[in-house]
Order: structure tokens, then sequence, then C-alpha cells
């Protein structure tokens, strides 16, 4: 499996705009190798808050093997007083065809797209905490594994110790 990733970030007085492309290998023409892997923790960050490929593809009919490509848009703005919005838009596909629900080979590779925003903003008057407000809109793709919608949202509030 081959892991790359590109971006390209511009940022403009408190705005900050960018492409994000990254690819998590497929097995090749080795049908005994599995494709990508991720951790947990990498996977919330970058391949969208909704988490529908915690692990893998490996709900694919074919197995762990054909890979995920991830293209998303992002902006955000970053203001003291208000706090900073973040949108990210991520656009899902594998790498290689898959049998669909149907038992077709799918060579359009959909794998569906999500939708993400989070604001965060200091509380006022009180020291060193702040509140997250945060949701993911994932639309499910052509693959079996990967059609049903999922929608998730977070509260929180963060105390930083220390000064």
């Amino acid at each position: 499996s081959v892991y790359y990733r590109f971006m390209f970030d511009v940022y403009i007085h408190g705005f900050d705009i960018g492409v994000d492309y990254q690819s998590l290998g497929n097995a090749g023409s080795d049908s005994d190798r599995d494709g990508f892997n991720m951790p947990f923790a990498n996977l919330h960050k970058y391949q969208g808050f909704a988490d529908v490929f915690l692990m893998s593809t490996s709900g694919l009919t074919d197995g762990n093997k054909k890979g995920l490509t991830d293209f998303a848009y992002l902006l955000s703005y970053t203001c003291e007083t208000w706090g900073k919005l973040a949108l990210a838009y991520h656009v899902f596909s594998s790498i290689d065809e898959y049998t669909d629900k149907d038992g077709n080979i799918d060579s359009t590779k959909d794998l569906g797209s999500e939708f993400d925003f989070q604001y965060t903003v200091k509380i006022p008057k009180i020291n060193n905490v702040s509140a997250l407000v945060k949701g993911a809109f994932y639309t499910g793709g052509d693959a079996a594994a990967y059609s049903t919608d999922v929608t998730k949202y977070w509260v929180g509030l963060d105390y930083k110790f220390g000064s």
C-alpha cells in the first residue's frame, strides 16, 4: 500500500482557504495483501468527522483492497473576538473498481461525500475555557457498504490547565 497527501493552503486576513488530496493505497495486483488501514486518531482528523472509513474500506464486497481517495475543500475564518469557524467538504472514491450491492462491477468508484463544520470560541470572562460545536453530514455513495447517510454532532467544553 502507498499513502500520499498533497495540500495547498492560503491564509489571508483571518481566512484560511485550501484543498487537500489524500490517497490511501490499494492492494495492487497482490490479491493476498490488504489495502490501507489507518489508526483511529488520524482518520477522524483527515477523512471527515463522521468516521465512515474508520479503519479501512473493508466493508466493500471485495474486502480491504480497493484503497481510498479523499479530495477535500477547506475554508476557515479565525477572529480573536468571535472564535474560529472551519468548514470542509470531502469527496471520497475507491482507487479500484468494486462489486456493488447488486453484484455488478462498479467503475464509478463513488464512496460518497461529507460536509463538516467546527466552531470554537473562548468563553468570555472565564479564563482558559472554550466551547466547541461541530457536525458531520456524510452522504452515501454507490458501494453497498457506504450507501447509508451518517449525521453526527458534538458539543464540548475545553479547559486548559496552567497559564
